[in-house]
C-alpha cells in the first residue's frame, strides 16, 4: 500500500498560541483516500504537495518571532493540510470556520506563499458620491445665496440635496471621492 507523506508529529503545534507538541498519527492513511483522488470537491479539501522551499519558507514565519500572527496563523493553515491534516482537524486547531481553511488554501494555491501575507483590499463601507451630486452640489453652494444668513449650514443643503450633511461637508473640503 502506498501512503503520502505521513504528518510530521514533532512539529509545533502553533494554532493554540503556545509551544506544544502534536499527537503522533494513530492511523496509516492510504494515498487514494486522503489525497483527495476520490471525488473530492471543488473546494480545496485535499492535502497538496508543498515545495521544499515554500516548506521551509512557512516554517520560517511560523518560528519567527518578528511576523505578525495572522500571517503565522495562515501559513500553519497551509502546513496543516500538506502534512494531511483534513479540513476539520485543520478548522479545530486554528479555531475557524471552514470557509476560512478553504479561503487560505485556495490562496496559496493560486499566489504560493507572498499571498498569505497579505490582506485583501475591501472596499469602503460608504460608497463615494456620484459625480452628478458633486456637481449639483457645487453648483448650488456658488450660484444661490441662502435667504437671512451669511453663510450656508450643512444640514439645510443636506435636505435639499437629498443626502447626508457629512456628505455636504466632504464635497466643501474636496473630500467627496475619497
Amino acid at each position: 500500500m502506498t501512503t503520502c507523506q505521513q504528518p510530521n508529529w514533532m512539529m509545533p503545534d502553533i494554532f493554540r498560541g503556545r509551544l506544544t507538541w502534536c499527537s503522533p498519527p494513530d492511523t496509516i492513511f492510504p494515498r487514494a483516500a486522503w489525497c483527495g483522488l476520490f471525488g473530492a470537491s471543488d473546494a480545496v479539501t485535499s492535502a497538496f504537495a508543498l515545495g521544499s522551499t515554500d516548506r521551509s519558507e512557512l516554517q520560517a514565519q511560523i518560528t519567527s518571532r518578528n511576523i505578525p500572527r495572522n500571517p503565522v496563523w495562515r501559513a500553519g493553515i497551509v502546513l496543516a493540510t500538506s502534512d494531511g491534516h483534513g479540513t476539520f482537524e485543520i478548522m479545530r486547531r486554528a479555531r475557524t470556520s471552514k470557509p476560512t481553511v478553504w479561503r487560505w488554501q485556495q490562496r496559496y494555491l493560486d499566489e504560493g506563499a507572498a499571498g498569505l501575507k497579505r490582506d485583501t483590499t475591501r472596499p469602503s463601507r460608504v460608497p463615494p458620491l456620484p459625480v452628478e451630486t458633486r456637481l449639483k452640489v457645487i453648483t448650488r453652494m456658488v450660484q444661490e445665496v441662502p435667504p437671512d444668513a451669511t453663510h450656508r449650514s450643512r444640514s439645510p443643503m443636506a435636505e435639499a440635496m437629498g443626502i447626508s450633511p457629512s456628505g455636504i461637508g466632504r464635497i466643501a473640503a474636496g473630500k467627496a471621492d475619497q
